[in-house]
């Protein structure tokens, strides 16, 4: 006869209340008061029934300052975690928040392309490269050009838009990232960057009339007209990377201590 044993199933996802332990240290790989805030709101949602203590520290991130592209930016985040991992620190939730820049990405130029027709899915792994190719063509001619001075009148530079990356490392060493939504920059910013070589915080400021807008609302929080700012922006982000700690039963390694600090 066959067995009549149910499944074993996993229990269904924790709700925040339900994790608890007596106090856990985070640290932010930042000085930066919207980066240390946006945490300690996303800890604060996430984490309701645990007592956090939040501060900043220096970090390195081993990369341009501005970075550009998905890698560079997350490599940029692993890193600020990494230079943070030191004995006193230990036992502590290590966050970094890192912004970077990339190339927008081309629409489809076919409804077509987001079908499920099977003949479509055996060219994907060679849209994708060809779009990387596309991309660092793109970045390198806009660094020739910034460099070189080879831009010629009326020829636009490539659109770039921003994000973020967010890595957390659980007191115990597991790791968890996440990354924000994407917003197109303004073309003045996007030249700016690309001709002239500035960050984004420079190219806000140079266009906006702002000073030190990188530890304010932000260029999206100009955007936006507040509707979000800097700080909400990266909090978003902060909470999708908690995820493994707020259900730390689907997640190994994630679980938090009774009484860890």
């Amino acid at each position: 006869m066959p067995s009549t044993t149910p499944p074993q199933t996993v229990g269904p996802p924790a709700t925040a209340a339900g994790v608890a332990c007596c106090q856990l240290s985070v640290v932010v790989a930042s000085r930066n008061a919207v980066k240390i805030n946006a945490v300690a709101a996303a800890l604060k949602r996430a984490l309701p029934g645990v007592k956090h203590h939040v501060t900043g520290a220096d970090s390195q991130s081993g990369v341009a300052d501005q970075p550009f592209g998905d890698q560079e930016t997350l490599r940029g985040a692993c890193n600020r975690v990494a230079s943070i991992c030191l004995p006193q620190h230990q036992g502590c939730l290590l966050v970094a928040i890192e912004g970077g820049v990339g190339f927008q990405e081309p629409l489809p130029p076919s409804p077509a392309l987001l079908g499920t027709d099977p003949g479509l899915q055996a060219q994907d792994a060679q849209q994708l490269q060809q779009q990387q190719q596309r991309r660092q063509q793109r970045r390198e001619q806009a660094l020739m050009q910034q460099q070189g001075g080879q831009q010629q009148a009326g020829t636009p530079l490539p659109g770039l838009e921003c994000f973020a990356w967010v890595v957390v490392q659980a007191p115990g060493g597991a790791t968890s990232q996440a990354r924000t939504a994407t917003f197109p920059l303004p073309p003045a910013i996007s030249e700016l960057m690309l001709r002239d070589g500035l960050e984004l915080g420079d190219a806000d400021d140079a266009v906006f009339g702002r000073v030190k807008s990188g530890r304010g609302n932000g260029t999206i929080g100009l955007l936006t007209s507040g509707l979000l700012t800097r700080q909400s922006y990266y909090e978003h982000a902060a909470l999708c990377a908690l995820v493994p700690l707020i259900n730390p039963q689907l997640y190994p390694g994630f679980a938090l201590a009774a009484g860890s600090e």
